[in-house]
């Protein structure tokens, strides 16, 4: 149970810092693309903040399962993505 939940949050936060990460890239290099440009700043803090709170809540993480201090995946699962017992 405690496992599940860890790789729950896990994969929470890691789909949050990608969503993040996509959109300040979006907003810092495609500016022209998006419509309201009045808004362009307080999106870029959003976004810059989300990054953030996401990279923060995966060291978090990272300090319940030591041997994942260097890994960017979920220390629990292999190379093939098989969960370890």
């Amino acid at each position: 149970m405690q496992l599940k939940l860890l790789e729950a949050a896990w994969c929470h936060y890691r789909a949050a810092l990608l969503e993040a990460e996509a959109n300040l890239e979006i907003y810092l290099s495609e500016v022209a693309a998006v419509p309201d440009h009045s808004s362009a700043l307080d999106e870029v803090v959003k976004w810059t903040d989300k990054v953030a709170h996401a990279k923060m809540a995966l060291e978090v993480l990272k300090l319940k399962m030591p041997a994942a201090k260097r890994m960017s995946q979920p220390p629990w699962r292999d190379v093939d993505g098989i969960v370890t017992p």
